[in-house]
């Protein structure tokens, strides 16, 4: 959704300047940081240290400060974690990641009243943008089964220890449990079904998740200041080293991935090429010649397959 708003806002104020007071400016900040939280560690301006410092420095102390203290109880949690199917698809801690709220505020007793006032900004803006409401539409959500959801809560000190690469780099698998849930969401709750008129949503959604998953994860594999255990790097390998990972993180596949993240068509695709009827727009075959839709639908289902098990294996190995 923040995708979405900010993207064609700043596409939008070029055309219709009426847009930019359709959002108050603290609404456009909480978007904004919601829309970068999808670069992983390819966000320029935290990059991998800054996002494991984000995580253990802000992220976290707000959790134990508002579920933990003042007294410390035994039984008393700060993560909860939210599975579909028995894979974790979202945590508390992500959300507070993606949300772009600033974690202390979030947690905060008068949050509720601003995340809906927020929601009513986004609803305000999409409906300018003539988006109407449709009780009967079937989407991916329409599939999701209410009894499949289930959720724990945990101790985020203890549960970070134990899972991927061990006690020695808990901030880090803080890290990989965002990109965990992130797959598993892609995978379980968005299966492609191209019958559905939102199919070419969900495969961006999937393809640049996916993406920014992939580089991120490779950008941990080639980092000197991580200590990655040798089950850790094949788990790493596993993932990183298939043709579909490869041909998904191509410099090739760059001008789609920035035209369907940016809204603006790429300057190396050649506009002539594409079509408002043809799916994808016709951007694989101008982008990637020789490729179709097909191939990117099945180049992203088989490696956002591997990727989910692996990811699943490699946190509870």
């Amino acid at each position: 959704m923040s995708l979405f708003v900010y993207e064609s806002e700043a596409k939008l104020n070029q055309l219709a300047p009426q847009v930019a007071g359709l959002m108050s400016a603290s609404a456009k900040d909480v978007v904004a940081r919601s829309r970068h939280s999808l670069k992983l560690f390819d966000d320029t301006h935290r990059g991998l240290p800054g996002q494991l410092a984000y995580f253990r420095n802000e992220i976290e102390p707000a959790s134990r400060e508002r579920f933990l203290q003042p007294i410390s109880w035994p039984w008393a949690t700060d993560l909860g974690i939210y599975s579909y199917q028995d894979s974790p698809i979202s945590t508390t801690h992500v959300v507070t990641f993606v949300l772009g709220y600033e974690p202390r505020k979030l947690l905060t007793r008068t949050a509720s009243a601003e995340i809906h006032s927020l929601a009513e900004e986004y609803g305000r803006y999409l409906a300018y943008l003539g988006v109407n409401l449709d009780p009967h539409a079937a989407s991916f959500a329409s599939g999701i089964e209410a009894t499949r959801l289930t959720h724990q809560d945990f101790r985020s000190r203890r549960y970070y220890k134990t899972i991927f690469n061990g006690a020695d780099t808990p901030d880090v698998n803080a890290l990989l449990t965002v990109f965990r849930v992130m797959i598993n969401f892609g995978a379980q709750v968005l299966p492609l079904d191209t019958s559905q008129e939102s199919w070419q949503t969900t495969l961006k959604i999937r393809f640049v998740t996916l993406y920014h998953v992939l580089t991120s994860l490779d950008t941990l594999r080639g980092s000197k200041r991580i200590d990655i255990a040798r089950a850790a790097a094949g788990k790493l390998d596993t993932i990183l080293d298939t043709a579909d990972s490869r041909f998904l993180t191509s410099a090739a596949i760059r001008p789609l991935r920035n035209t369907l993240m940016h809204y603006g068509i790429d300057p190396r695709i050649p506009t002539g090429a594409l079509s408002l009827h043809a799916p994808l727009y016709g951007l694989v075959p101008a982008c990637l010649p020789g490729h179709s839709h097909a191939t990117i639908e099945g180049a992203v289902g088989r490696q956002i397959e591997l990727t989910a098990a692996a990811l699943n294996d490699w946190a509870s190995a």
